[in-house]
């Protein structure tokens, strides 16, 4: 199951005019993060999918 199948951390949030809804995810090395806004008609979509990496030594 992919992260966006899985609960939300967090559900239809105001940002402003948007409604945010977050995912979250990873492992030791990767951390992943789902944001997604739509404006409360549901019409207006936006996806952005943030990857942080842990840099080893």
């Amino acid at each position: 199951m992919g992260i966006v199948g899985k609960e939300p951390v967090s559900s239809d949030q105001p940002d402003g005019d948007l409604l945010t809804t977050t995912w979250a995810g990873g492992n030791e090395d990767f951390k992943v993060f789902v944001f997604f806004k739509s404006d409360k008609a549901n019409r207006a979509n936006l996806l952005n999918v943030t990857i942080l990496s842990k840099e080893r030594i």
